[in-house]
């Protein structure tokens, strides 16, 4: 089979991944034009474009030439070769009443992945990785138990390699008790890709649980802190926080721990975000965001480290700086400052202190002083 990497990235690459999807397609079972079209068009992964008959006819046609590359096809498919169109004719045809099936002859596959040594091991701690995610829906773990067999094809047991990693993964739970992140990530991750609004029945904090209609956008973690980002469409109760906080109709952050269930809602129009969501999260700490002011909430933080936190903070960034400033120990960010830089500020008590911006100082100068109001004037004195 082609077993040469470059050979697969061509034929995957744009255009040509529709003949690797028929090439999987014909190894299965037979299918007439039709069938297959309908395949290629429900696909996520193959551009979207107009197949007709002709299209499939020159797939055919490109399958059968890329054949004649093949290692060994002499050998194995010798009986197949035409001599007056000079290529292989591995795809079989047969009358299905008024339409024809095809296939591929026993055993052919155009394609066949051989990972090597290399990838093998690059593969084993992602998968590793991943394994340990909670939520991820059944394609992830469908895509995952593929790659095992591949590697279990080479003569390298995956179960029998020895753990060498370990993430932060604890479970999410709502008031409800239900695992928000396992039971709704897939849902929501499916809503983003195709572009669906979401009902989502929504527990607030001190409040009775409503039912909201989200445009959803991203699913961001950060510090075991898993967050849906949408705009909040509607709300199916009167006078609730998103009322008084006049949230409607804008971007919204939603953590999973405040959501009970989810489902897709079609009766609404999805709303776009009309602003770079990526974006505005690289220019930040976490989630916890002003998305109507977005990127110009960017300020300029300075922060002067600790002579022990000083090393840390250069060899694990904060965030991507653009000056260090070695003597005075400072180091400069381009950030919008949120509750989650507050937190990481805190956490490291007199290691850290912020020199700008005025507002970023006063709100960790405020939170200090009602962390030292907790223990009362005089156990200080103490």
């Amino acid at each position: 089979m082609i077993d040469n990497i470059s050979v697969i990235r061509e034929i995957k690459r744009d255009a040509h991944s529709a003949i690797s999807f028929i090439d999987e397609l014909l190894q299965s079972d037979w299918l007439t034009y039709d069938e297959i079209i309908s395949k290629l068009e429900k696909s996520e992964s193959i551009e979207k474009t107009s197949f007709t008959i002709r299209t499939i006819q020159n797939h055919f046609k490109a399958i059968k030439e890329l054949a004649c590359s093949m290692n060994n096809i002499d050998n194995n498919f010798s009986n197949y070769y035409n001599h007056d169109k000079a290529s292989y004719d591995i795809i079989e045809s047969r009358k299905k009443g008024r339409k024809t099936e095809f296939r591929y002859v026993k055993d052919f596959k155009l394609i066949d992945i051989r990972l090597g040594e290399r990838i093998r091991s690059n593969l084993l701690p992602f998968i590793e990785y991943l394994r340990q995610i909670k939520g991820l829906d059944d394609n992830f773990d469908l895509t995952l138990d593929v790659l095992e067999d591949i590697i279990s094809n080479e003569g390298l047991q995956v179960a029998s390699h020895k753990k060498i990693m370990r993430i932060d993964n604890r479970t999410v739970f709502t008031l409800s008790g239900i695992q928000s992140v396992q039971e709704n990530l897939p849902t929501c991750r499916r809503a983003i890709a195709i572009k669906s609004n979401l009902k989502i029945k929504y527990e607030v904090f001190g409040n009775k649980a409503c039912d909201l209609i989200v445009s959803p956008y991203m699913i961001v973690e950060y510090n075991n802190r898993w967050t849906l980002i949408g705009r909040l469409n509607d709300v199916r109760m009167q006078d609730s926080v998103f009322h008084k906080n006049d949230r409607i109709k804008k971007i919204n952050n939603f953590p999973f721990d405040r959501i009970d269930s989810v489902s897709y809602e079609k009766e609404s129009s999805y709303m776009s975000a009309n602003c770079n969501i990526d974006r505005i999260l690289d220019s930040s700490i976490g989630a916890s965001i002003n998305w109507e002011s977005g990127l110009n909430a960017i300020e300029e933080v300075i922060l002067e480290f600790s002579e022990q936190l000083f090393p840390y903070f250069i060899t694990k960034p904060l965030h991507k700086h653009f000056n260090i400033n070695e003597e005075r120990r400072t180091i400069s960010y381009n950030l919008i400052p949120n509750i989650e830089l507050e937190n990481i500020i805190m956490s490291y008590g007199a290691g850290i202190k912020v020199l700008k911006p005025e507002s970023l100082k006063t709100n960790v100068i405020r939170r200090v002083q009602e962390t030292l109001n907790l223990y009362g004037e005089n156990n200080l004195r103490n």
